[in-house]
């Protein structure tokens, strides 16, 4: 599965601290009058129209027509420019941007009918984006993830049909039932700036002196600061230690987001599944579950 990393493509100087490169998103409103600048860590640049963030009301699709084409020997893959919330607008726009000569990923969202997604399908796209994720519970979106995997993603063995993405999924054990083709994570580059590091045990705050709501300080026992010290010792880049780790500058963001880096891909390559196999063994209570069960038969 592949991981597409958000936040990250103004990070100049990341790449002193990494290994390999990265695949990295970003949305349209992000990218400067200029066009593209692919940083040197940049594997895969995949462009979202921006219609999700803060700036997405200055997002035309004359604008991103014109984007795509100015910066498109720069750019790998794209999406659709959506309309959240309206199923029939994204398709509308779809065709306009295929009409236009260009090949952009459809974006199906969550609660949209889903007779758009049976249309993608039918009309042969290989790789589909869903979206609209981010607000939902992770109870609910596992019914409809459950629903729409079991129904149109996937052959009866469980295997994908189609390549698919999941825009802003973050949640572990959402990402390991499904045969997600790819997904994208924005929390590496943020949490990082509060002082914090992902880990198995859920994002730390290794930096006490930064204040911030997002991320509290939980290090309060000399067991688990030797635990997550070991950790971070473990996963952080050549030449730096926990003390750098640690720091609120430049090189101590740098650091941590690579942390969180080095973790997400150790993760992703022992923790993804190949096929949905819908189960009732669920991080999740049992009356969803039924309701689930329910929604696949239905």
């Amino acid at each position: 599965m592949k991981l597409y990393y958000a936040n990250l493509l103004s990070a100049k100087g990341l790449e002193k601290y990494l290994d390999y490169k990265l695949n990295i998103l970003a949305a349209f409103p992000s990218f400067p009058k200029a066009g593209v600048e692919r940083p040197p860590f940049c594997d895969s640049l995949f462009v979202d129209s921006g219609a999700f963030g803060k700036n997405s009301s200055k997002v035309t699709i004359a604008k991103y027509i014109q984007f795509l084409y100015d910066n498109k020997q720069k750019i790998d893959l794209y999406a659709n420019l959506d309309a959240i919330g309206n199923a029939k607008k994204t398709l509308e726009n779809q065709r306009i941007l295929e009409e236009a000569g260009l090949s952009p990923l459809p974006v199906f969202h969550y609660g949209s009918d889903e007779k758009y997604l049976q249309y993608y399908l039918e009309r042969g796209y290989d790789y589909i984006s869903l979206g609209g994720m981010v607000p939902i519970s992770s109870s609910q979106l596992c019914l409809w993830l459950d629903r729409i995997w079991a129904n149109y993603l996937t052959h009866k063995n469980g295997t994908p049909k189609v390549k698919i993405h999941g825009f802003g999924l973050q949640i572990p054990s959402l990402i390991k039932r499904y045969p997600w083709y790819s997904v994208d994570a924005s929390s590496v580059h943020v949490l990082a700036r509060y002082g914090g590091i992902l880990t198995p045990w859920g994002a730390v705050k290794i930096n006490p002196n930064v204040n911030s709501k997002e991320v509290a300080y939980q290090i309060k026992t000399p067991q688990k600061f030797n635990k997550i010290k070991d950790f971070v010792n473990k996963h952080c880049p050549k030449n730096t230690t926990f003390e750098d780790a640690k720091k609120q500058d430049t090189k101590g963001i740098y650091i941590r987001c690579v942390i969180s880096i080095n973790y997400l891909q150790e993760w992703i390559s022992k923790e993804v599944c190949s096929r949905f196999q819908y189960t009732s063994k669920s991080l999740f209570k049992k009356e969803e579950l039924k309701n689930c069960r329910s929604m696949i038969r239905g």
